[in-house]
């Protein structure tokens, strides 16, 4: 229905001004370079597209530093698990499937 379109209309433009309102707020971050093939690193948020450059200091939104901030994080913890799984299974305390 039309009311719907409008609605929906409605909350798109929200959604892109509140987009627009996070990208203002920066945060300066710095991508190690890990000897890895240190390819640049690519993040995308609701549409918005970066690619950040390991080794240099860079300003990105507050957001995409988060998304990169989470992600090591998960990156962290499933490294210890990892660890853990294989010190379970060298001491034979591990149960597999």
């Amino acid at each position: 229905s039309v009311g719907d379109f409008l609605f929906q209309q409605k909350c798109e433009k929200r959604m892109q001004e509140v987009m627009e309102a996070a990208k203002a707020e920066k945060e300066t971050i710095r991508l190690p370079i890990t000897g890895n093939g240190d390819d640049d690193v690519f993040v995308s948020v609701n549409g918005y597209k970066y690619l950040i450059q390991r080794g240099k200091e860079v300003e990105v939104p507050r957001f995409v530093a988060e998304v990169l901030k989470n992600s090591e994080n998960q990156k962290a913890a499933t490294y210890r698990m990892m660890e853990e799984m294989q010190k379970k299974a060298e001491d034979g305390t591990g149960q597999f499937l």
